[in-house]
């Protein structure tokens, strides 16, 4: 039972209020927003983008599956160091409180995606150490205008991006304007 407490607080952190959330993130993180990287040079954009692009695809096809209800299937692409963290089992029990949470969302829609590093002197250049972060705005029946957002961060082993976290964030009145519509351009 430990062991899926563990995995609901990592995916469930719904009571914890946004600001308090970030200020503790903020410490232990660097975060490029992908609408900024749009803006550096050729050069950097070739570096950057690629990969942003192909967690892209991991964090939509794990949401999509999540949309779907086919939790075993995510389960099997998630990166292992979740799995340790959780059996198929307990993976599965967590992903239905997330539903029951959200108000059994009918869709998430993209808003925005971000680079990530850990706050140390690493060289943004160093893709070993990056990580990729996106938001999707949870929409259900019940919650057409909340703040409730889904967050998938992927890592990359080798050439293949797998999901290293599920979260949920309730925004509540806070929403941060990087966050208001798809690639909103301001800064987090």
């Amino acid at each position: 039972m430990r062991r899926l407490s563990v995995v609901i607080s990592i995916i469930l952190l719904l009571c914890l209020p946004a600001a308090q959330r970030s200020q503790a993130q903020g410490a232990a993180e660097r975060v490029y927003l992908r609408p900024t990287i749009e803006t550096y040079t050729p050069a950097e954009k070739r570096l950057f983008l690629p990969y942003l692009d192909e967690a892209r695809k991991a964090a939509d096809k794990g949401v999509e599956l999540l949309a779907a209800g086919k939790i075993d299937e995510l389960y099997q692409g998630v990166h292992p160091t979740l799995k340790k963290l959780a059996s198929p089992e307990q993976f599965r029990e967590a992903m239905e409180k997330f539903e029951q949470l959200s108000e059994k969302p009918v869709s998430y829609e993209y808003r925005n995606q971000a680079l990530i590093y850990p706050n140390d002197s690493s060289s943004m250049a160093d893709m070993s150490r990056a990580q990729s972060q996106v938001w999707y705005a949870v929409k259900s029946e019940a919650r057409k205008n909340s703040n409730l957002f889904l967050i998938v961060k992927t890592a990359r082993i080798g050439e293949k991006h797998s999901i290293i976290l599920f979260d949920a964030v309730n925004y509540g009145g806070e929403l941060p304007p990087w966050l208001r519509y798809p690639n909103a351009p301001n800064k987090p």
